[in-house]
């Protein structure tokens, strides 16, 4: 496959041209609504996970924050970048998941400086997830999985209003 070595997502990376061609899909700058909107963090992180399976792959991880980012403000690619390298200190053995217990999962989100009015809620968000993971038996989850379960958090956070 042709590679792209700039643009910043890395040497070896398939640009949005390859992959859609790799796919069959249309050429998209971003998942969009049907009214031209953008599609929340939670479901464009839960549509990369379930493509392919998730490797942790740099190719991969450079993908997912690039179609998060597209058409989003600086301060938002920003924190997207921050939730991946706290994720990565979070996770410990590199194996690019980290456990589902609501210890490590307030560790990623605090770690963002994700707070909302009260700190009750963010552990109510915390243990509706853990509780969505039990359901699915997943004792560890990977970073699409996080992304997906706290995207609105996010979003919140970072006030995003998309940039084009």
């Amino acid at each position: 496959a042709e590679t792209t070595a700039g643009g910043g997502m890395g040497a070896g990376t398939m640009s949005l041209r390859q992959t859609a061609q790799r796919t069959g899909r249309t050429l998209s700058y971003g998942p969009r609504k049907t009214d031209g909107g953008l599609l929340a963090l939670s479901e464009v992180a839960a549509m990369a996970f379930q493509e392919e399976p998730w490797l942790n792959r740099p190719d991969q991880v450079a993908s997912l924050l690039r179609r998060l980012g597209v058409g989003r403000s600086e301060a938002f690619v920003q924190l997207l970048k921050k939730c991946r390298d706290k994720f990565d200190e979070v996770d410990t053995d590199h194996d690019g998941e980290i456990a589902t217990d609501s210890t490590t999962i307030a560790n990623w989100l605090n770690g963002l400086g994700v707070r909302r009015d009260a700190h009750a809620q963010n552990q109510q968000h915390i243990d509706e997830f853990k509780r969505t993971c039990e359901a699915r038996q997943a004792a560890t989850v990977s970073l699409p999985e996080v992304l997906a379960g706290f995207g609105f958090l996010l979003e919140e956070a970072a006030d995003t209003k998309p940039s084009v």
